[in-house]
C-alpha cells in the first residue's frame, strides 16, 4: 500500500512540474460520455453500466502528457438477479499517455497508469437489505485516437481496461476534447 502512495504522489509532482513548465496550448480538457463493462464474477450479477468521464492533460511534449481523469457509471442490474441492487462505480486515474504521429490531424495514443475505484451498491432483497462501499487501487492501460478538428477543438475515441486484484473493467467512450 506504501508503494501504491509513493507512486500516486510522484504521478502528482510530476503533473505538477508539467504545470509550472507548461506552455501555452499544452493543456487539454476531455469530456466523454462512456459505457463500462463489468468482467468476472461481478458481470453474473450486473450488466452494462452508463455514464461519463472527464480527462485533464498536461503535455509535457508533442507526444507525452500526464493524464488525470474522473468519472461516474452507474451499472444496470441483471434481471435474474435475486437481490435487486443499484452499483455504482466512480474510478479517479492517473497516467502517463504516449501520443504517436505527431503534427498529424489523427493521432494514435495509448496510455499506463494507476487508478482508485470508489465502488457503492445498495442491495434489496426479499430477507436482507444492505449498503456497501469500498475503494480499491490497481492499473490501468488505455489506448484510442484522438482527431484534431482545429487547434483547438479535437474528437476522442478511447478503450481503458481497470485491473485491480479481484475486480477488473473495460470502459469504451468517445467525446470532445479542448486544448488551451
Amino acid at each position: 500500500m506504501k508503494l501504491i502512495a509513493r507512486l500516486f504522489v510522484l504521478l502528482f509532482c510530476l503533473g505538477l512540474s508539467g504545470l509550472i513548465h507548461a506552455q501555452s496550448e499544452q493543456f487539454m480538457v476531455k469530456i466523454k460520455p462512456g459505457v463500462l463493462l463489468p468482467m468476472g464474477d461481478f458481470s453474473k450479477i450486473a450488466g452494462t453500466a452508463f455514464g461519463a468521464d472527464a480527462d485533464f492533460l498536461v503535455f509535457l511534449n508533442k507526444t507525452m502528457a500526464l493524464s488525470a481523469g474522473v468519472g461516474y457509471y452507474s451499472f444496470a442490474d441483471k434481471g435474474d438477479n435475486p437481490l435487486k441492487g443499484v452499483y455504482k462505480a466512480m474510478p479517479v486515474s492517473l497516467s502517463a499517455d504516449f501520443y504517436l504521429k505527431k503534427d498529424k490531424k489523427l493521432r494514435p495514443f495509448f496510455g499506463v497508469g494507476m487508478v482508485y475505484i470508489s465502488f457503492s451498491q445498495e442491495v434489496q432483497g426479499e430477507y436482507a437489505s444492505f449498503t456497501d462501499r469500498t475503494g480499491k487501487v490497481g492499473f490501468l492501460l488505455k489506448g484510442g485516437f484522438h482527431y484534431a478538428l482545429n487547434n483547438i477543438w479535437g474528437i476522442q475515441a478511447l478503450a481503458r481496461y481497470y485491473s485491480i486484484l479481484d475486480y477488473s473493467q473495460l470502459n469504451f467512450s468517445l467525446g470532445v476534447s479542448y486544448r488551451f
